[in-house]
């Protein structure tokens, strides 16, 4: 920054993202700053009004005391300017969650970490618990408690890249999917979702595509290194002009593990588009991945201690482990038919397969070969109207689910292939069915409605007995009701009652013995929550607190012998879980040099678990008690950063009365950005677990005789640097 200069962001007004290149005139034509990556500009004293140009948006005229005072200066876009199709009712892009917890985890944060994966950064989310064996390994997600469910995969959350799901029609989700370098922000819907995406139990994850945010181009290559055999290597290219947008790129990533036998690898290529049309906009996306990740096992407390870098020996024996390939695409289409009707539509398809060698004895082991192919169709329909002076905003659709499960699981004792114990061939069909209200009762009060209704049937072919049982069940709503008040200072207050189901998935209706489990059900959730959020102009400061109370009914719960025998799932508990999640977060100027970030996050979780068959339980497995988080960062003109976090996690109760110990981890990293011309060179160096904690950081609470820990990695070097070609602009100094 020139002396005498005076600096102030510029920002869109939807998804409060950098506008990079943004122009400040004065009156009469002349330059007075272009804005740099970050969407600031700094201009020096020619003249008092300012008009602030930025491609895609409506222009604005300000003051330049006024854009100082602000800070942030928020520019509507244009009528042309391409809006991304997602499932998104009339008339703000928040509306669509219903009145839902949400938290946004922008591109900032998404970069502040080692880029393994995006679990670094979710966990800054309060009622998150996002945990991976190694640096991109086996995957979990738990939101408000749906851990316990999921002892082997994501289920009852519910997963959007950009307009098209990846959930699949059981139920599942393959989370791994996601990479950094295939996403620019993270949505993350901590409360029961809302009907218009579906129903979504546990919650939501909509990761935004990264396109660029104003017209240009700029390729960037990035490579990373560190513990553990860690190293990932990526690039990516942008274009976008006033009709298109496109992003493709490509990543590969390795890592040998802390743990034996938790090596992992990805291999990953995506492309993106989106398509201005004379009424609306068309986004095309197609990703395809290679990906494998080994199977340790957990171990019992005491071998955690004593050998933390140990696996399970029959795990090691038959090299557990998971290699998938999956391919995925889809078209969507946001089309205004009118000044107040718009219909949107969305077709993807997913090819996955699977090969799985499993197990951690001879008792419970086998080869799995899996192929899965799903096909998603959604519709909607959405306007708005004045209804006796009322007006009322409202969308009706239906989304269709379609799946094929081809599973053939031999058995593999001591890693010699047996014969076969499954050869089916399962087909999934979910449909949904929702319409959502939202009316302005005055100008300071809303109120939500919505409905929704689930129907979900499986077709089970058994190869082996030569069976055929089709398996219906029964068609399962799901209201909501919300009402949200706006007081003085951009308060806003809201209140919502949201129910849900969450269906059982193919390997949880077959189990390890392959038989159909024409008993299972889905599990009934419904919840309360009490929230406040309040935000100043330019994002300056962000805070939001919620109060919540959630009980489900029937969780399907996987079922042991003594002596560690698998006896399939049942619908065999009911849980009950009352919260309170807080979330903060300040940017402010230090100076003239410096820029800072604070976030800080709170969650405390009191539970309670009852089986049919056991003693009540006063803490249900899985869930952390307590979640404290603080992260800062600080930037030294536009250059140099250095930022920092600790995490402070409460006692997780493991199976029966065992206990995971409370533990907290801090984190350490700085960057360096130098500008050259229009393209930039970026390094950083980050500390992981700096103090050399001993934790466990992933929880499988369903297996038997105590063997619930998986220790995480000691502390943990990274290195790494980025290039980036064209897009980066600097304004010159007086």
């Amino acid at each position: 920054m020139g002396r005498g200069q005076s600096c102030f962001q510029v920002i869109d007004a939807m998804d409060r993202h950098a506008l990079a290149g943004c122009t400040a005139y004065c009156p009469d034509g002349t330059l007075a700053g272009v804005g740099d990556s970050t969407g600031r500009v700094c201009v020096g004293a020619i003249c008092t009004e300012l008009e602030i140009r930025a491609s895609g948006h409506e222009a604005m005229r300000v003051h330049l005391a006024q854009a100082l005072l602000l800070n942030a200066l928020a520019l509507e876009r244009s009528a042309s300017e391409l809006a991304p199709a997602i499932v998104e009712p009339w008339p703000r892009k928040e509306d669509r969650h219903a009145l839902a917890a949400t938290t946004n985890v922008d591109s900032t944060l998404l970069a502040d970490f080692e880029r393994s994966s995006l679990r670094s950064a979710a966990a800054w989310v309060p009622g998150v618990q996002w945990a991976e064996r190694g640096h991109g390994g086996s995957t979990r997600l738990s939101i408000r408690g749906s851990l316990l469910r999921s002892p082997y995969g994501v289920r009852g959350v519910k997963v959007f890249w950009g307009p098209f799901p990846l959930t699949l029609a059981d139920g599942s989700t393959p989370l791994e999917l996601l990479d950094p370098i295939t996403v620019s922000s993270l949505d993350i819907i901590r409360s029961v979702g809302s009907p218009v995406y579906g129903s979504a139990p546990s919650g939501m994850v909509l990761a935004n595509a990264p396109f660029r945010t104003a017209t240009g181009h700029d390729v960037a290559i990035e490579g990373s290194g560190g513990s553990d055999g860690f190293f990932r290597v990526g690039a990516i290219a942008r274009n976008m002009d006033a009709k298109s947008a496109i992003t493709a790129g490509v990543v590969r990533q390795r890592n040998d593990g802390y743990r034996a036998q938790e090596w992992s690898a990805r291999d990953q290529a995506f492309i993106t588009s989106r398509l201005a049309q004379k009424h609306g906009t068309t986004q095309m996306f197609v990703t395809w991945q290679n990906a494998s990740w080994a199977l340790p096992g957990s171990i019992d407390s005491l071998t955690a201690m004593a050998y933390p870098r140990s696996a399970r020996p029959y795990s090691q024996l038959i090299d557990a482990h998971i290699e998938k390939q999956q391919l995925m695409g889809g078209i969507a289409t946001d089309i205004a038919l009118g000044q107040h009707l718009r219909v949107r539509s969305g077709v993807d398809a997913q090819i996955i397969d699977k090969k799985n060698p499993f197990g951690t004895s001879a008792i419970n082991c086998g080869f799995k070969d899996e192929a899965i192919r799903a096909v998603g169709v959604r519709l909607s329909l959405s306007g708005d109207r004045v209804l006796r002076k009322l007006p009322i905003a409202w969308e009706i659709g239906l989304e269709g689910l379609l799946e094929r499960d081809g599973l053939v699981q031999h058995s593999y004792v001591n890693a010699v292939m047996g014969d076969r114990v499954i050869d089916a061939d399962t087909r999934v069909t979910n449909f949904n069915v929702f319409g959502m209200t939202t009316t302005r009762l005055s100008r300071n009060t809303s109120l939500f409605a919505g409905f929704g209704m689930e129907r979900t049937g499986y077709d089970h072919n058994d190869h082996l007995a030569g069976t055929d049982l089709p398996y219906r069940m029964k068609a399962a709503p799901y209201p909501i009701l919300g009402i949200e008040h706006t007081t003085p200072y951009a308060w806003k207050w809201h209140l919502r009652y949201a129910e849900s189901v969450s269906r059982p998935t193919v390997w949880e209706l077959l189990g390890s013995t392959g038989i159909f489990n024409a008993s299972l059900h889905s599990e009934q959730v419904r919840e309360f929550e009490f929230g406040v959020d309040a935000g100043s102009d330019g994002s300056r400061f962000d805070l939001g607190a919620q109060a919540f109370y959630r009980a489900s009914k029937g969780i399907i719960q996987q079922r042991w012998s003594i002596d560690g025998e698998d006896l399939g799932y049942a619908n065999a508990g009911g849980s009950n879980i009352g919260g309170i999640e807080a979330f903060a977060q300040g940017r402010s100027d230090v100076g003239r040099n410096w820029r800072t970030l604070a976030l800080s996050t709170l969650s405390v979780q009191l539970t309670e678990f009852g089986t049919p068959d056991g003693p009540d339980l006063d803490a249900t497995p899985g869930n952390e008690f307590m979640n404290v988080g603080l992260f800062c960062r600080a930037v030294h003109r536009d250059r140099f950063s250095i930022g920092t976090g600790i995490h402070w996690v409460g006692d997780v109760r493991g199976g029966g009365t065992r206990v995971v110990p409370a533990y907290h981890v801090l984190h350490m990293r700085c960057g360096y950005t130098l500008p050259l011309r229009a393209n930039r060179l970026e390094c950083f160096i980050h500390l992981e677990n700096l103090l050399d904690i001993r934790y466990t950081s992933w929880v499988q609470v369903n297996d038997p005789g105590g063997r619930y820990y998986n220790p995480a990695p000691g502390r943990s070097v990274f290195g790494g640097i980025r290039m980036t070609f064209g897009g980066y602009t600097r304004a010159k100094a007086d």
